[in-house]
């Protein structure tokens, strides 16, 4: 039921980023890693300038990632084409 409501908050207020990382962090708790991917995702397409959002996407990537760890680099020519920008 939690995930509904900050799904549903969050369709209408996307760029509330602190909102979707709770919505990580819960999903994190629960066990759900295959929602948290969906959910940075998701976060970063409504608020592309939230650099604290891609920060958090790139945490959670470098520590959960070690078998896909090939796409680091992409995420991070990613950001520093963001930052330069």
């Amino acid at each position: 039921m939690a995930r509904e409501v900050f799904i549903g908050f969050l369709s209408e207020y996307p760029l509330c980023f602190g909102y979707w990382k709770k919505l990580v962090k819960l999903e994190l708790s629960r066990g759900n890693s295959d929602h948290v991917d969906e959910i940075f995702q998701r976060s970063c397409m409504a608020a592309p300038h939230s650099v604290d959002m891609w920060f958090s996407y790139l945490d959670y990537a470098s520590t959960h990632w070690q078998v896909r760890g090939a796409q680091l680099p992409f995420f991070s020519l990613i950001l520093f084409a963001f930052v330069s920008s």
